[in-house]
């Protein structure tokens, strides 16, 4: 015979054998035990999942409604350039260009270049007034001279247009490499848009 049946017997006898107030004690203990298990790891789990998938429901249901509202050509243009980040200031977008350029083109092998900041000029005052309101928002814009083949450039560009910190190739002038056939000399300027303040 198993001892088990015969463990759960003794200990049933033990938790009989107990004061009324020490069962009530007991259960009660065990009852705590088990609610704060509970609690830790499926309640409040599953609290968390549920306030997620309400928040996810609310914002699918604003962007519903977003999305009816919209204008045609605000649209077209949201599915043909993608994502559009608030401008920042002058400094923070300038930084952010000169970063990144650095960071890709090494990425993609080219160690010799040189970055120059050059002016690019406001854009009109209607333009993004709903990030910026009444402030005027502002193309920085960095110039720099590469050599490299064509399949890095292709690699490059690409880098570059998806770069959150770069709104646009502004310029590309492409020629070839006089002393070396295979490779390509790249003039490029890249943009990048800033919340120039209320300045005119």
């Amino acid at each position: 015979m198993s001892s088990a049946p015969a463990t759960k017997h003794v200990l049933l006898q033990r938790f009989l054998s107990l004061s009324p107030v020490m069962r009530v004690g007991f259960v009660g203990a065990f009852a705590l035990v088990l609610w704060l298990f509970l609690d830790d790891y499926c309640w409040s789990p599953a609290r968390k999942w549920a306030d997620e998938c309400a928040q996810i429901e609310k914002d699918l249901e604003r962007c519903n409604e977003l999305r009816t509202s919209l204008p045609d050509a605000a649209r077209k243009n949201a599915v043909a350039y993608g994502k559009v980040s608030i401008p920042t200031d002058i400094p923070t977008t300038r930084e952010g260009l000169s970063k990144s350029v650095d960071e890709i083109l090494r990425k993609n092998g080219v160690a010799k270049f040189g970055y120059e900041e050059v002016g690019g000029g406001k854009m009109s005052s209607g333009a993004f007034t709903k990030s910026v309101g009444s402030n005027r928002v502002e193309r920085c814009r960095g110039k720099f001279q590469v050599e490299t083949t064509a399949e890095t450039l292709t690699k490059l560009t690409r880098d570059l247009e998806q770069d959150a910190s770069i709104d646009a190739i502004a310029s590309i002038i492409i020629r070839r490499n006089k002393d070396d056939k295979s490779k390509l000399t790249v003039d490029l300027v890249v943009e990048g848009w800033a919340n120039a303040g209320g300045s005119k």
